[in-house]
């Protein structure tokens, strides 16, 4: 632990002592400390097409790739054909 900090994390365990959630006592911990407070990014998107037609958006998630189905498409015939896809490929 840095020099200088040990009185802010003893208050932050107090705070949690005193009936602060673990996450509110982190976040104060951290903009107590200088440190920077890691923040959700924004998805970036993209649209996915078949034929010409727009089903849906993609993004990825850690170790995913999510897809969105808009409310016309059908989310089994959209991962029928996915799996068709690769299948043909390998």
């Amino acid at each position: 632990m840095a020099k200088g900090f040990e009185d802010n994390v003893t208050q932050a365990v107090d705070m949690i002592a005193n009936g602060a959630t673990e996450q509110k006592a982190m976040f104060w911990l951290k903009n107590q400390c200088g440190l920077p407070i890691k923040r959700a990014s924004a998805k970036k998107k993209v649209d996915l097409f078949f034929k010409q037609k727009h089903f849906g958006d993609a993004y990825i998630e850690k170790n995913k790739v999510i897809i969105q189905c808009n409310s016309d498409s059908k989310p089994s015939e959209i991962l029928k054909n996915i799996h068709e896809y690769f299948s043909e490929k390998s």
